[in-house]
């Protein structure tokens, strides 16, 4: 019953986010759009039930691997491969050069929620939430996935 319950959870707040990253691959404007996108998702994952829910899934990850698996195979796979592919398609319009998009697909995720998710643990997603200048921390992020990952001019 955990199981399902988890996977219902998993499904109501992942679902939204796919078809947005996948809108994203048709963005004229990538900047305003993916820096709109990492905004929502920060947070998305910060929000109490989210890391209420992550808390869960690591504490009994030994007792019910089950349980920790599909959590990860429904949430942070599925958004992984969900910007994978949509930086797969970026590259093939010429807005990114990713040789890599699964890499490329970690590394803009980390630059957005790795650290905070992270302190979200231990403090609580409203409390990290309310410490992090929203704006300003995915606009750097952005920054630097761009830097990385814009096509050479010239």
């Amino acid at each position: 019953m955990l199981l399902a319950i988890v996977d219902n959870a998993l499904e109501s707040s992942v679902t939204p986010f796919l078809e947005r990253i996948r809108a994203l691959a048709d963005s004229v404007d990538l900047e305003t759009d993916l820096t709109a996108l990492a905004a929502d998702y920060l947070r998305a994952v910060l929000q109490e039930p989210v890391v209420q829910l992550r808390r869960l899934v690591v504490g009994e990850a030994n007792r019910v691997p089950e349980l920790a698996q599909l959590y990860y195979n429904q949430a942070p796979a599925r958004m992984l491969a969900a910007f994978a592919d949509c930086f797969s398609a970026l590259h093939g319009r010429g807005l990114l050069h990713v040789s890599e998009p699964s890499v490329a697909a970690e590394h803009f995720a980390f630059l957005i929620v790795g650290r905070s998710i992270d302190q979200a643990l231990f403090y609580g997603g409203p409390q990290v939430l309310a410490g992090v200048d929203v704006g300003h921390h995915v606009r750097a992020g952005v920054d630097v996935f761009l830097a990385a990952y814009r096509p050479p001019t010239g």
